[in-house]
């Protein structure tokens, strides 16, 4: 009888501890999605993305183009896009304001001739290379992508 009594319990006990988590886990709510705002209490999250890879240099009657879309900054946050030549080189490409939703988008043209007239309104082709687009925001937030320079066609 003793033994009885064990296995009942035994069993009862174990049929009383599944549904215990059984209905602990059936009550349990789903996570509620993190709001919009959430992001902006972390520095990271921002990216950019380029049109292109790749940029040619090659003469030819347009000039190379690059856009380069970047999001995840705060609304209105100050930012500074640049290619990074090496740790002591980069090249200013824009520097200003994101729009309210924390995104921007930015047209660099790159000068094929040197003696460009135009050279003022196009940034300055920095030779044959891979480098890094960095867009760092006042905030601390920061992104990056690579883009190739080349002198032929990208392939």
């Amino acid at each position: 009888m003793k033994k009885l009594l064990s296995l009942k319990g035994l069993v009862v006990l174990v049929l009383v501890l599944v549904a215990a988590l059984g209905s602990g886990t059936a009550m349990a709510d789903r996570q509620g999605a993190g709001s919009s705002a959430a992001s902006m209490e972390t520095l990271a999250g921002a990216s950019i993305v380029t049109s292109a890879l790749c940029a040619e240099s090659q003469p030819r009657e347009t000039p190379a183009q690059v856009t380069v879309w970047g999001s995840g900054f705060g609304p209105g946050e100050l930012i500074l896009v640049s290619l990074v030549k090496t740790a002591d080189n980069a090249q200013i490409l824009f520097s200003g304001a994101v729009n309210e939703s924390g995104a921007f988008e930015i047209l660099t043209q790159y000068a094929n001739n040197p003696k460009s007239s135009n050279l003022t309104t196009m940034a300055k082709y920095p030779g044959a290379g891979l480098y890094t687009l960095e867009a760092l925001g006042t905030s601390g937030r920061i992104a990056t992508s690579p883009l190739q320079m080349t002198d032929d066609k990208c392939s």
